[in-house]
């Protein structure tokens, strides 16, 4: 089929649109959070944009879009792109923009579908194991999970449709955090004292950011549905109990997944910092950083100055 300019001009479009949708995601958490955490979840956020971001260019398209193997994952055809053109189109999925475009669309959702996880582990998980956790999730949860719906695998065979991700990020992720949210257990001294938000103006504007983005979000998800079909109210009631089954397995992958994941890191090197670091803030004690400077700092005496940094070095020290 012959590339249409004006859906590859949307596409791109709606494409940039998702992409807003990352840093608002950490404007609108970082906002919610206590200021001594507020950097920790921008560090989440981009770098697990960048760590998402090479995963699916190397392997993760390919595993998620290519070739099916039994209808349980794609194959490896595709891996670093190869063989995916830049000047037609991947009919199968997105028959009037370029390939590569369909890609980077789809890019968006895998970067953005782990980081939103990063709301029900904040203040108090190790970066490292952030690493792990998110990579590992991509791996064996979101990337099979894309593959069987979207990618022409077991559910889309049996019948499961769905459109912007309602099945494949939103079901699966609301589990997932669920699952999360038991295993690390709620924040120390959790309470009304710990509940205020920091900055309403920040995460208003990150609320704000990420419904614009989800114009792009849901619009552009037409180049990226697996199909329409009539349902319950235009006379397929069948449909309603096949969608119940993409669901449930979409479920049982988010929370089981994520219990079982997070179990390992756990037993392995570990997943929640210590009292002493969550007590001091991952700003300073995970990255060396704070989101704000403070002002109490220029007024003390160059003794004064030291000693604090000296007590601060101290418990850091005694963090493991």
């Amino acid at each position: 089929m012959v590339l249409d300019s004006g859906d590859t001009a949307w596409m791109l479009v709606a494409g940039s649109l998702v992409l807003l949708m990352i840093p608002a995601l950490g404007l609108f958490e970082s906002g919610l959070l206590r200021k001594k955490n507020a950097t920790s979840i921008f560090m989440q956020i981009f770098f697990g944009l960048a760590l998402l971001s090479v995963m699916w260019f190397v392997f993760g398209f390919s595993l998620s879009f290519g070739p099916s193997t039994m209808g349980l994952g794609g194959n490896l055809d595709w891996v670093f792109l190869k063989g995916v053109p830049s000047d037609a189109p991947l009919e199968q999925y997105a028959p009037t923009i370029p390939g590569v475009l369909f890609v980077k669309f789809q890019l968006m959702f895998a970067a953005i579908t782990p980081l939103l996880l990063t709301g029900t582990i904040a203040e108090r998980m190790k970066f490292s194991s952030f690493i792990i956790f998110i990579s590992a999730w991509s791996m064996l949860i979101y990337y099979p999970l894309v593959h069987w719906v979207w990618g022409g695998g077991w559910l889309a065979e049996f019948g499961v449709v769905d459109f912007a991700g309602g099945i494949v990020i939103h079901t699966s992720v609301g589990m997932a955090a669920l699952a999360a949210a038991i295993v690390l257990g709620k924040r120390s001294n959790y309470g009304p004292a710990i509940m205020i938000p920091h900055s309403i103006p920040l995460a208003v504007l990150g609320s704000s950011l990420l419904w614009l983005g989800w114009f792009g979000f849901n619009a552009g998800s037409a180049f990226a549905a697996s199909g329409g079909v009539d349902g319950l109210l235009f006379g397929n009631p069948d449909q309603l109990w096949i969608q119940a089954v993409g669901i449930a397995v979409a479920a049982a992958m988010g929370f089981g997944g994520t219990w079982v994941i997070l179990q390992i890191i756990k037993h392995l090197i570990g997943i929640r910092v210590s009292p002493e670091v969550e007590d001091v803030g991952l700003d300073i004690s995970e990255h060396a950083e704070s989101a704000y400077s403070d002002e109490e700092e220029f007024m003390l005496e160059m003794d004064e100055y030291t000693e604090d940094l000296k007590d601060k070095d101290e418990i850091l020290r005694r963090k493991k």
